[in-house]
Formats: structure tokens, C-alpha cells, sequence
């Protein structure tokens, strides 16, 4: 099913990728290994093409940087403790 899909995708127009690249993004999560075809047609179609490129490279990292911040939120819980608590001066930035 997924090679079926990626076939699919290969013959995609770039404007069509484009439309879907976010959801195509978020995918690559439930990808099993490391040798997943969807991820090597991003990043072939984002190297020929700036316009997948760009919105590739920010979607990807917004996605890695959630992945962070959720597991820095889980590790207090599997320890039993509380989770840490934003107070109005942690949100703060310094000077």
C-alpha cells in the first residue's frame, strides 16, 4: 500500500505536492525503519525544487521540534513526578 502511494506521489505535479506536503510530513512519523521511501522522495523532489525545499525543511523541523518538547514533558511523568508547571515568568524572555 505505501509503495503504491509513493508511486502515486513520484508522478505528483509539484504544485499537487505542495498542497499536501504538511500531511505528507506528518506521515513520515508512522514510517516504519529507516529506509522509508516516502522520506526519499521528499528529499529528492525537495532538492531539485526550491518550492518544496523551503516549506519541507520548516514543516520537518517544527515537527522534530514537537517531538522534543513532548518527550521533555513525559520524562517527569515516568519518573512520578509532576509535570513542570509555565509560570508567567518562565515565558518570559531575558533582557
Amino acid at each position: 500500500m505505501r509503495a503504491t502511494a509513493v508511486a502515486v506521489l513520484r508522478r505528483a505535479e509539484d504544485e499537487e505536492l505542495r498542497g499536501v506536503l504538511l500531511q505528507l510530513v506528518q506521515a513520515l512519523r508512522y514510517e516504519p525503519g529507516d529506509d522509508s521511501r516516502l522520506a526519499a522522495l521528499l528529499v529528492q523532489r525537495a532538492a531539485r525544487t526550491p518550492t518544496i525545499a523551503i516549506p519541507l525543511h520548516w514543516y520537518a523541523r517544527r515537527r522534530a521540534r514537537r517531538a522534543r518538547r513532548a518527550r521533555r514533558l513525559r520524562r517527569p511523568a515516568e519518573r512520578g513526578e509532576a509535570r513542570p508547571q509555565r509560570t508567567r515568568d518562565s515565558c518570559a524572555r531575558a533582557p
